[in-house]
Parts: structure tokens; sequence; C-alpha cells
């Protein structure tokens, strides 16, 4: 296993995955024992089934990043995601330097409403 470049703290499992089209295509998912990460794991297996690898990037990008984030709050549940953590969440992404216009953007699977 090897270390993802976009979230430092998170390894990441590399596997091929069939596309809708046919198509393999390979597929990196956050490594970790928490549920928070085998539900992101299970969830850009599916994604990958019928998304483009951009796509699959992006939310890739995101989801390790939240899930270091947990990580190191020691949150494991996914119950416990909720808008407050969620907040937090984008409020740490900024301090590592995100552009306040990169934040507003939706963030792929971590948007609040």
């Amino acid at each position: 296993m090897a270390k993802s470049p976009q979230a430092e703290t998170s390894l990441v499992e590399t596997s091929l995955v069939e596309t809708s089209l046919g198509e393999t295509s390979l597929v990196e998912t956050p490594v970790g024992e928490t549920r928070i990460a085998k539900c992101v794991e299970a969830f850009l297996v599916a994604l990958a089934s019928h998304a483009s690898p951009a796509t699959v990037a992006a939310y890739r990008h995101d989801l390790a990043a939240l899930c270091a984030f947990t990580e190191r709050r020691e949150v494991t549940e996914p119950a416990a995601l909720d808008t407050v953590l969620l907040r937090a969440f984008l409020g740490s992404e900024r301090s590592r330097g995100l552009a306040p216009r990169s934040l507003a953007q939706p963030r792929g699977p971590i948007t609040l409403r």
C-alpha cells in the first residue's frame, strides 16, 4: 500500500472495477479500520461502475481528506457525521489553504444544505 498524494495521512488500496460500459477502471479507495472508511470504500467501488474516472478521483480526494479528518478526531461511525462535524472539516480544509471560493463549491459528496 502506498500513501495517497492527496491526503497525506490516508492509505489507499488500488483495485480494478468493471464500468457500466464494460471497460475496466482503476480505483483507489481509502483503507482504514473505521466504519466510515469501509463505507467510503464501498461507495467508491459502486461509483466507479457508472461514473467517469475523473469523477471518482475527485470524490476519492474529498472523501480521503474527510476520512483522515475523522480518524484524527477518533470518529469511527457514519452516524456521527453531522453538520457540526462536517462544518469543522470544511474549516480545517480552509486552514490548510483551500481558497474560500473552492470551499463554496459543492465538494462532491460533502455538501451541506
